[in-house]
């Protein structure tokens, strides 16, 4: 008999805090520079995280536990995490959009797990979900940007836009005495 796969309240509740949280980063990504080469980074490094959350744990105990039980591995360990420390204290607003991503993507994996859905089902549904909001967070951040909205204000749907005046003095109406 195969159990059934049931979504809760909570369980979407979980998506959406996944999707808001991923597009939050978006949002954030999109104020850098060289955001084309940051984004694509940051995407893959979510793919990454959405697979290690739904690999299996015999697989990851097998490769990291045994290469770490030697005093090498646990030298680079010591080091990596030397450098981690002092990456998230230097710039601590991505450090805290990160965490915040990897509590979202954690709880939702639980609500999936809780669900139950098997890995690769679990790896799709987390993957579109950070993709998709970390896509929105780009796209809606390039809409409302200050350079994109100086000129115009332009309606969805292909309505129309509203030319905005840029740098044009308000009279004033008051009457003079």
């Amino acid at each position: 008999m195969k159990s059934e796969q049931k979504l809760t309240i909570i369980t979407w509740v979980s998506f959406g805090l996944l999707l808001i949280t991923c597009l939050h980063f978006g949002w954030f990504l999109f104020q850098s520079s060289s955001y084309f080469l940051i984004s694509a980074i940051i995407l893959v490094l979510i793919w990454l995280m959405d697979l290690f959350f739904t690999m299996p744990i015999n697989l990851f105990q097998g490769g990291v536990l045994k290469w770490i039980r030697s005093d090498l591995g646990t030298f680079f360990m010591i080091v990596f995490f030397s450098i981690l420390g002092v990456f998230i204290v230097t710039w601590l607003q991505i450090s805290i959009n990160i965490l915040l991503m990897l509590s979202a993507t954690a709880l939702a994996r639980l609500e999936l797990q809780t669900s139950r859905f098997n890995n690769w089902p679990a790896f799709i549904i987390l993957s579109l979900l950070s993709t998709v909001g970390l896509i929105l967070g780009w796209g809606l951040n390039y809409y409302f940007s200050v350079d994109h909205l100086a000129s115009k204000f332009c309606l969805p749907f292909d309505l129309g836009c509203i030319e905005i005046p840029y740098g044009v003095d308000i009279p004033n109406y008051q009457k003079e005495k």
